[in-house]
């Protein structure tokens, strides 16, 4: 703290002093006209002549009043000498994460599937991920992007949790459409430098070539393989073995190939820890370290002007001076030192004193915590919602009952979408349509179920 560098973050506030001084004025003039008494009444007698009428009294008051005023004043204008390190540039770091959607994925050798193991280590790693932009791309035959470049973890841990490979138009493996779709996306946002990850059990011949190429351009390619060595026979949603001309199809692990192709990204290969994090840690290690530009770094240095507000330290001055307003101060007293005690269950009372079911609901809707808001709101809807954003779209239909407005047919139609009953999304989407006929979202959702459909 440099004391040369005190000054108010917002000393408009010191106009209010003049109209504090009126009102002071005031009630000191309103006052006055007590003296006059004292030409016609002995000193002694006026306090029982003027009832509730204590000049001594009056005199703290307008006291306590003025101190009360300045400090508040003053709290409100942000003194401060102290200046905070906050970066001036926000971190444009990209990672795109590839997620292999083959048939090879519902292979069994990791429990309960390659697929599902693979999702929960992406899941980890946007967890653990501080800073930056986020983006996951699904592929087989071909690539898609399904969630774009963004700093919303939430979005697309919501569609990482339903995806698989029955979503996927058409089978195969191309990891080098992969890496085309991945470079394409750290172009479009502007950013010269990103990261890829590949998350895959096998490689092939074309893409380490393209993973060379875009290491050129300052694009690391990281590879995380999900697999063993001997393999295991691939399940299907059915419950069948997936087999070929007879014979059961067993995919093998390719750890020789994923790590040619991350040497050639210059990226990190890293095998699945079926028991640790060792992956997740060291694949996050790198990503915190995303390749910058000579400017980039120029400008990671510079910080802005964030100053370290000292108001809030005058306000706990006014405690006691606020407790003197009430005649029963020593009670409000007692309560400043009882309430900020951590005492969880009161806390809960303390809210449920205040905020409805369905308020607490929605504050924890708002704040991201799907799961909590679903156990809050009593409104079947809200609850259907918050069980729709936390992927428990069983739950969600639950909720929502039987719809009865274009609204709750379009609901329905997202979550029989998500369930991947996609004949009878389209038919919810027409009854809200038959309801609201000019619906764009419904228009719009009905379409793209129809060309999954389609492929």
């Amino acid at each position: 703290m440099d004391l040369s560098d005190f000054h108010f973050l917002r000393p408009a506030w010191f106009a209010a002093a003049i109209p504090l001084a009126a009102a002071l004025w005031l009630i000191a003039r309103s006052r006055r006209g007590e003296k006059s008494w004292e030409t016609v009444c002995d000193r002694h007698l006026l306090p029982h002549v003027l009832i509730g009428r204590d000049v001594t009294a009056g005199k703290k008051f307008l006291s306590l009043a003025a101190v009360t005023g300045i400090l508040s004043i003053t709290a409100l204008a942000g003194p401060t000498a102290e200046r905070l390190p906050q970066p001036a540039f926000r971190d444009q770091s990209a990672l795109v994460i590839a997620l292999d959607l083959s048939h090879s994925m519902n292979a069994v050798d990791v429990s309960p599937s390659r697929l599902v193991r693979a999702r929960y280590k992406i899941n980890d790693l946007i967890s653990r991920r501080q800073s930056g932009q986020t983006a996951l791309v699904a592929y087989a035959a071909d690539a898609f992007t399904v969630v774009p470049l963004t700093d919303d973890v939430q979005a697309i841990k919501l569609y990482l949790s339903s995806i698989s490979t029955e979503v996927m138009p058409a089978q195969g493996s191309r990891p080098d459409l992969a890496l085309e779709q991945s470079a394409a996306l750290i172009k479009q946002a502007a950013i010269e430098k990103g990261d890829i990850l590949l998350v895959t059990d096998h490689g092939d011949d074309r893409s380490p070539a393209i993973a060379r190429a875009m290491a050129q351009k300052g694009h690391r390619v990281s590879v995380l393989g999900i697999g063993t060595k001997d393999g295991a026979p691939i399940r299907m949603p059915s419950g069948n073995l997936l087999s070929h001309k007879g014979k059961t199809v067993v995919p093998r692990f390719e750890a020789a190939r994923l790590r040619k192709l991350a040497d050639a990204g210059g990226g990190l290969y890293r095998r699945f820890d079926p028991t640790g994090e060792s992956d997740v840690t060291a694949l996050t290690a790198l990503f915190a370290s995303a390749p910058k530009t000579a400017e980039e770094e120029d400008r990671a240095q510079l910080f802005g002007a964030a100053w370290k507000e000292q108001g809030p330290w005058l306000v706990l001055l006014l405690l006691p001076l606020a407790a003197f307003g009430f005649k029963r101060g020593l009670l409000v007293l007692a309560l400043c030192v009882v309430l900020p005690l951590p005492r969880p269950a009161v806390a809960d009372a303390w809210e449920r004193l205040w905020w409805r079911d369905d308020q607490q609901g929605m504050r924890a809707f708002d704040k991201g915590d799907t799961a909590a808001a679903a156990e809050l709101f009593k409104d079947p809807r809200w609850r259907a919602a918050s069980a729709y954003r936390n992927g428990n779209f069983r739950q969600a239909r639950k909720e929502l009952g039987q719809p009865q407005n274009a609204d709750d047919w379009y609901n329905l139609g997202n979550i029989q979408a998500h369930e991947g009953t996609f004949e009878n999304a389209v038919k919810s989407y027409l009854r809200a349509l038959k309801l609201e006929p000019d619906m764009e979202d419904a228009q719009h959702n009905m379409k793209l179920v129809e060309q999954l459909m389609q492929q």
